[in-house]
């Protein structure tokens, strides 16, 4: 039975759509047909408000209450919400970790399968969802031809036959709740990244751990050091922790616990597989040298292409430009000699870097080669090893904690969600009840007082 309720409601509001149809094109016809009337007559005339006009009322009180009953049958079938987003980078249409937004996401199958799980939807597809809810962005500047990113937007429902028996706002609510819900967890800062494993590494050499040290510690600070420049005031409200404090602990895990333990094992020649290790070393060193004579070749043939051209071509070039303000100005532009300088400087760092790991790969090898690694010695390494280990880990649980409750403050920002109650909903088809009826009411007046006022005329010309 339920389902036929949005049917019967429809059919009637058509049907009473074409009933004032034709009342209108029965007025007209009343207005246009017949002997034409005077201005002099229109404003000569006496008319009657009561007399003669029973059916005239007895029409607009029809209509009347039809508008009232057809506008309160539709009221729990149909709803309005407003959905605001109120985080930095909103306006240029992001989310909040940066990515774009895309409006087509609130209608998502993840969304309204929500939805219906949680309102206990039985029988109700996500199609079905989807075809009773329509999302439409909110514009100032609407009529403007510029291009606009809209940060509100504007959620209408409409019940169709498989939600007539769900009221309108119960369903908004539930919409609008689970559309926070996901988008919270959607694009709340992932702390996965965050996580420290050193599983991986439990095998592997001590130098080879130092790296594996360095990425973490560099990962944990450039990712405190991405949310200081958000929020460079935040305090942690346990702790006192700030992004930067923590930062610096990372930072300061590298430049003290790691380096040590790196000194301490290139000091000692210390190596779980010291053969193994040397052999890498060694075939390191000539990928190192191929790509250091690589790198100083370029670097030569770029400083000679500026040798051989450098007299024959010009030293500036000036390109008639305008400024973001439309202002003409000349702008210097880079040349061929340019590109040659900056390719060769860039070549000459990539040697040197390469220069520079070759003599620390042939120290290590030195050192690992007159080895005085003792039992003791391994077992400090361990222990230096352990110390970092512990460190980045609670270095690593402060910054998830730190990162976890700045997101839940400002996840509660990042939303502001409005349904409109059904009082409000009950007072928008009040108004529109007043205005309709109001509108039809001057019109069948007019056309009521037309046809009196020929009525008059030709009763008139009898009389003569």
């Amino acid at each position: 039975m339920q389902s036929h309720i949005v049917t019967v409601i429809q059919l009637l509001q058509n049907f009473w759509l074409a009933i004032l149809g034709i009342l209108a094109v029965v007025g007209v016809l009343c207005v246009f047909s017949g002997s034409p009337i005077k201005l002099r007559d229109v404003t000569t005339h006496r008319y009657h408000l009561f007399h003669g006009k029973g059916a005239f009322y007895l029409l607009m009180a029809v209509i009347l209450v039809m508008n009232i009953l057809i506008h309160n049958l539709a009221v729990p079938l149909a709803g309005e919400a407003s959905i605001s987003l109120n985080y930095d980078g909103a306006s240029q249409g992001l989310n909040p970790n940066d990515t774009r937004f895309n409006q087509a996401d609130m209608l998502s199958d993840a969304i309204l399968e929500r939805v219906i799980r949680i309102g206990r939807m039985e029988g109700v597809s996500v199609s079905d969802l989807k075809d009773a809810i329509e999302v439409i962005p909110k514009s100032n500047n609407a009529d403007s031809d510029e291009y606009w990113v809209s940060t509100e937007y504007t959620v209408k429902y409409h019940a169709n036959e498989k939600l007539a028996d769900r009221d309108a706002e119960e369903v908004l609510d539930l919409f609008c709740g689970c559309y926070r819900e996901w988008f919270i967890d959607q694009y709340s800062y992932n702390i996965q990244s965050l996580e420290t494993d050193f599983s991986a590494i439990e095998n592997e050499d001590y130098l080879d751990m130092c790296d594996f040290f360095d990425k973490v510690a560099d990962h944990i600070a450039a990712y405190m050091d991405s949310l200081a420049d958000k929020e460079a005031t935040f305090e942690m409200s346990e702790t006192g922790d700030t992004f930067q404090s923590i930062k610096a602990r990372a930072n300061n895990a590298k430049s003290s616990l790691i380096t040590n333990l790196r000194a301490y094992v290139m000091d000692n020649g210390i190596a779980k597989d010291a053969t193994t290790f040397m052999g890498r070393l060694s075939a390191d060193n000539v990928f190192e040298t191929f790509d250091a004579r690589k790198y100083s070749r370029s670097n030569e043939n770029r400083l000679s292409a500026i040798r051989k051209y450098a007299d024959d071509v010009a030293r500036i070039v000036l390109v008639p430009t305008y400024d973001m303000d439309g202002q003409f100005y000349m702008s210097q532009t880079k040349i061929g000699i340019d590109n040659f300088a900056e390719d060769a400087e860039d070549y000459a760092k990539q040697k040197t870097k390469s220069d520079s790991s070759i003599a620390n790969n042939q120290y290590i090898y030195g050192q690992l080669t007159k080895s005085a690694a003792t039992a003791e010695t391994l077992a400090k390494a361990e222990i230096l090893a352990a110390a970092i280990e512990k460190e980045l880990t609670d270095v690593s649980e402060d910054a998830k904690a730190a990162v976890k409750e700045y997101d839940n403050k400002q996840a509660n920002g990042y939303l502001t969600l409005s349904v409109d109650t059904r009082d409000d909903h009950i007072l928008e088809a009040a108004k529109d009840v007043v205005k309709e009826t109001v509108i039809l009411f001057a019109m069948g007046l007019v056309v009521s007082c037309i046809v009196e006022l020929r009525k008059a005329k030709k009763s008139e010309a009898k009389a003569k």
